[in-house]
């Protein structure tokens, strides 16, 4: 056990683990500047998206290397450095929505498959036989699956808002999730292709041969706009076609044990699945009816910022308000007069989400009445027309 602990550690050695911290880092400072040039305040603090960085990948890396293990693929080393190699150079193009599984695992399976195919050779990577690259076709296509679990688990959770441009000129929100996960996944490569780092590092016996015990931080990432609707709905949606695409690909990859061919075509159609599918969404985006813009009924909110009163009254991002203390309200200044009629107390009529009338009450206390946390849709604030995914 104390081996395998070890082993573990050493986790810590990999590069790309700590360019993905970097890279989570730059993300939350950039949107902590967004969200304070559109409202005077940031919504969350620059550690936002490093949060979300390990957590549930770490539950999916385990049951993926378990997988792996319980089918007993081996996974080439040639493999293992270009999939680092390709995911560093999708990283410095700053968008999360190119750390796709796809692009990831699907460009290093391609590139790997003509090295091989025509002898080509590149330093460092020699190139892993069509039947190594049995294995690897497998991983690749769960990680597609992975992508997609990760997208519907947590790609919807406390996305940033914004303020956008609508084609007609009016100022629209909008709420913008860009996540970056790592997966730390147990792969098994045949001993023998490096040496071992110490004489203690634990080696598995399987079949005829060996296979030693590699802990690999695979990086994938997520990034939507979404205007048309809740982002709960929405990119909980994505995540399911992602996770479709990747049981798709993983029956077709599984056909490489029959035909080498069959793990070429499986990722070349994966790629570009996943581009037809990224271009989808954001059409279907540009040309819905934006759902953060100005109501007749009242007031639209964009979001609650964390831990202040409105949170504590249960208001949501979506919902509508339609009166103060008793008294209709249209804009933000109204909904302030309104509040300020009972400085002790206040009470909201809500309209839901789902269109049905609530009523909203709590506690004010001193300083509370502009201080309530609540991001409007119509304030008179500036767009961002630089959200890149």
């Amino acid at each position: 056990m104390n081996d395998w602990l070890v082993a573990v550690g050493y986790l810590f050695l990999h590069p790309i683990l700590y360019v993905a911290f970097i890279f989570a880092i730059v993300l939350g400072v950039t949107r902590s500047r967004r969200e304070r040039n559109d409202f005077h305040v940031r919504v969350y603090d620059h550690f936002h998206e490093l949060r979300y960085m390990l957590p549930t990948g770490m539950g999916i890396g385990v049951v993926a290397s378990l997988l792996i293990l319980l089918l007993g693929l081996e996974i080439p080393l040639e493999a293992i450095y270009l999939v680092g190699i390709v995911t560093f150079l999708l990283i410095l193009t700053g968008k999360t929505s190119w750390l796709t599984a796809p692009f990831i695992f699907g460009t290093s399976y391609i590139i790997l498959w003509i090295l091989d195919a025509f002898s080509i050779e590149v330093p460092f990577i020699e190139g892993a036989s069509l039947e190594e690259l049995i294995g690897f076709a497998i991983l690749s296509s769960l990680m597609m699956m992975a992508e997609g679990l990760l997208v519907l688990i947590n790609g919807s959770k406390k996305t940033s808002p914004a303020f956008l441009k609508s084609r007609r000129g009016l100022r629209v929100g909008a709420h913008v999730s860009k996540r970056i996960w790592v997966i730390p996944m147990m792969v098994y490569i045949p001993n023998g292709l490096f040496e071992l780092p110490f004489t203690w590092w634990p080696v598995l016996p399987f079949g005829s041969g060996q296979l030693l015990p590699v802990l690999v931080p695979f990086v994938l990432g997520f990034g939507f706009v979404v205007k048309s609707t809740l982002p709960e709905v929405k990119i909980k949606a994505k995540g399911n076609h992602l996770i479709w695409l990747g049981l798709f690909i993983t029956t077709c990859a599984a056909g490489s044990i029959l035909a080498p061919i069959v793990g070429l075509l499986s990722m070349i159609s994966a790629i570009i699945i996943r581009l037809w599918l990224y271009m989808k969404w954001r059409t279907e985006e540009d040309e819905a009816v934006h759902y953060y813009s100005p109501s007749s009924k009242g007031i639209m909110i964009l979001d609650i910022l964390p831990g202040t009163p409105s949170e504590k009254m249960t208001l949501v991002k979506g919902e509508v308000i339609t009166a103060v203390n008793g008294k209709n309200v249209q804009n933000e200044q109204e909904f302030y007069v309104a509040l300020q009629k009972n400085r002790a107390y206040c009470k909201l009529q809500v309209l839901t989400t789902a269109g049905e009338p609530r009523f909203v009450q709590g506690a004010l206390y001193e300083g509370d009445h502009h201080e309530l946390g609540i991001i409007f849709v119509e304030q008179e604030k500036r767009w961002d027309e630089s959200i890149v995914m």
